[in-house]
């Protein structure tokens, strides 16, 4: 008992010890963003998951497709990660440690108990948790639902075994229902009946092939090794899984297919697919054995690299023969080939769906768990047979683990920003990177360098220019600049194209319709976008906005009293409707709606709430003396904001007091002249209310030190 109490003891401390090597490499992930790469469609403000858990976010998730494909689980797993962490970042980033923990754990104990070797369990687990191709599935939050995938599809496996030991409907019955839970996390798993009977072959010996015994170095049977059998009833088991497995792989075509996402063979060409294909699986054990030059993304090739795809090939066809050969033998060579060749089907490009990507990383989290085990049980077998020191292997093995901490640890920190992580790609794949592009465009119109973004965009159409998204971000940065009818011109083509894009292209042209005063042209086709993305809070917003200026106030209330009920703690909703209100003249209803609306945002935003309150001509009393008082406890906290002195005056021209106002407007202007120059300055006379824009305001005073 002592013994067995020890060995238990020194199982579990090497598991500890991988769990603090993952926690060394990826523990820094909870200091960064999300990035500008899908992110935002999972988790932003403007999506249904960002609202967290609910009766309606529940009904959601299982009846609507996202991003063309059926994921609910991966939907309420963002949900719950939102009414946690809220937009905290590191929160989610957090959750995707936690799941790859997990899921290290699942792994040592699938094979633990399928082959009854802990050393050789431990290994393949350490490989799983630190291996840097996997960076991408644990790092990226859109990519939760490789890991829940990956979780449910482990836990599938591990009843399996189970299964298959006792043969009873409630194991059959438990097995069936992770299944399912594997492909309500990602169709992915659509591949796991036939990974249940390359696993009936090894580790579970449910079927023999003739010598000696599978697996002959084993110091003893698993717990889970079976009776042989033929092939038939081992099939036979497993029909109904290949219908569910059958009717997910058609809705995720047809859904694709509906969505526009799924690449016609006009546009890339059948040849074309399975040489890329080929070349991928080569990629994909290149990088498994020397992990240099990984990318988040891997442009599709202008040309397929026919020598590559040959040699890739005939690679598999190696494994696969050598596996045949020595089936008896070493039966973990061609069920870790096979196991790696299925599993990567449903991702391989035979059927290309999104961006052009020739491969990606993150599609190897599952499946290179076949290829670790045929490459531990085949050194360590290698070493038994040629009476090897077991210390220098397990000692090179230690080196190894470290090493690949250090570079899983670099590997990890690219992901700090989008400007280091896209920069890296496109300096290593810069043909054809138009995903590189998009997001450092995207990045650089967030920090206003508008110049910059503008060409990096410009770049991404014109490598892709049937790429929706990138069109309608090309037409916000013109948009910021000025340049109204290029801008235009960016949001028709993104509609034109169609795809995930559209309601972001239907926003952007309403959106600049209504700045350019063409209010009814803009209110179709914001009431569409609101339609097609009914969690974009500034739709509804920029809707009612329209209507208020087409003259139609009381539509505008109808568009925020609907919006209410979606986004009952949203302050620009409550402040809109305030508005809107204070607009039909209903003072004392706006000046309630208002106090809510200070109330949810908080001191933070009070300067905005009141600047609307002065925004409609013809102020009732009341609403200008609470926007005075707002606005000067703004200005007691923060006494150097320049856009509180403009507010400010504002409110002293709404209460006809024109001398305060113009000593308001004055300091508006000396400060932004200090903090900003002379940009800074006209930009806060532009601010200037009506007022004093009729009869003009004397020039500020001279600051000493000021640029001039």
């Amino acid at each position: 008992m002592r013994e067995w109490s020890w060995g238990r003891w020194r199982e579990a401390g090497w598991l500890a010890f991988i769990l603090l090597l993952t926690l060394a490499a990826y523990g820094q992930v909870v200091r960064f963003p999300f990035t500008g790469y899908d992110d935002a469609y999972y988790v932003g403000p403007d999506t249904a998951m960002s609202h967290g858990l609910s009766w309606a976010n529940l009904r959601y998730a299982f009846t609507h497709l996202h991003f063309h494909l059926y994921y609910p689980l991966t939907l309420l797993s963002h949900m719950f990660d939102c009414q946690l962490y809220g937009q905290w970042a590191g929160g989610h980033h957090l959750t995707n440690l936690i799941l790859h923990l997990i899921c290290i754990v699942l792994v040592y104990l699938l094979f633990r108990l399928a082959t009854n070797e802990p050393g050789r369990s431990a290994a393949v687990a350490a490989l799983f948790a630190l291996h840097p191709l996997h960076v991408e599935a644990v790092v990226w939050i859109a990519e939760r639902k490789e890991l829940l995938c990956t979780l449910f599809t482990l836990l599938a496996l591990l009843a399996y075994g189970a299964y298959a030991r006792r043969r009873r409907p409630g194991g059959y019955l438990a097995v069936s229902l992770l299944f399912v839970c594997a492909l309500l996390a990602k169709p992915m798993a659509v591949t796991l009946p036939v990974v249940f009977l390359l696993a009936d072959v090894w580790p579970l010996e449910r079927r023999k092939w003739g010598g000696a015994g599978n697996g002959a170095s084993q110091v003893a049977r698993s717990p889970w090794a079976s009776h042989w059998t033929s092939v038939w009833p081992l099939l036979k088991e497993k029909l109904p899984w290949f219908g569910v497995s059958l009717a997910f792989s058609v809705l995720t075509v047809v859904a694709n297919r509906e969505g526009g996402a799924l690449t016609s063979l006009a546009a890339l060409p059948l040849p074309w697919r399975i040489g890329n294909a080929c070349d991928a699986y080569g990629q994909y054990l290149a990088k498994t054995f020397v992990p240099a030059g990984l990318s988040v993304y891997y442009p599709y090739p202008g040309s397929v690299p026919w020598g590559l795809a040959a040699i890739s090939a005939l690679l598999l066809i190696l494994l696969l023969w050598l596996g045949v050969r020595l089936r008896a033998r070493a039966p973990y060579l061609l069920i870790g080939t096979l196991f790696f060749v299925v599993t990567l089907l449903p991702v391989i490009g035979l059927l290309q769906v999104g961006s052009l990507q020739a491969y990606a990383d993150r599609y190897t989290y599952f499946t290179l768990l076949g290829p670790f085990a045929a490459l531990v049980w085949g050194i360590s077998d290698g070493a038994e047979h040629f009476h090897l020191n077991p210390s220098w292997l397990k000692g090179a093995f230690m080196a190894l683990l470290l090493l690949l901490t250090v570079i899983t640890w670099y590997q990890v920190r690219n992901w700090r920003s989008d400007e280091e992580l896209f920069g890296r790609s496109l300096a290593l794949y810069p043909k054809g990177n138009y995903v590189a592009w998009a997001v450092l465009g995207h990045t650089y119109m967030e920090k206003d360098q508008l110049t910059l973004a503008q060409k990096a965009l410009e770049n991404a159409v014109a490598i892709a220019p049937g790429i929706g998204y990138t069109r309608v971000n090309l037409g916000d940065v013109l948009v910021r600049e000025g340049e109204y009818g290029p801008a235009e011109a960016c949001y028709r083509e993104a509609l034109h194209i169609g795809g995930a894009s559209e309601s972001l292209a239907l926003y952007g042209l309403g959106r600049l319709l209504a700045v350019e005063h063409r209010s009814a042209e803009a209110v179709p086709y914001l009431r569409r976008a609101w339609e097609r993305q009914p969690y974009m809070v500034e739709a509804p917003i920029t809707l009612a906005s329209a209507l208020r200026n087409g003259g139609q106030p009381e539509q505008a209330l109808a568009v925020l009293r609907k919006a209410e009920v979606l986004f009952s703690g949203d302050w620009l909703v409550q402040a809109n409707l305030g508005l809107t209100l204070e607009v039909l003249g209903r003072p004392e209803q706006a000046l309630a709606v208002f106090d809510r609306a200070l109330h949810l945002g908080g001191p933070a935003v009070w300067r905005e709430v009141a600047a609307l309150m002065l925004a409609p001509p013809g102020i009732p009393r009341p609403i200008a003396e609470k926007a005075l008082t707002v606005v000067e406890s703004v200005i007691r906290a923060e006494p150097g904001s320049w856009p509180a002195f403009s507010t400010l005056a504002a409110a002293w021209c709404a209460l006809r007091q024109r001398e305060e106002a113009i000593k308001a407007q004055a300091q508006a202007e000396r400060l932004a002249m200090v903090q900003g120059g002379k940009a800074a300055q006209q930009a806060a006379s532009r601010l200037a209310p009506p007022c004093l824009k009729a009869r003009g305001t004397p020039p500020p005073a001279a600051v000493p030190g000021a640029n001039p």
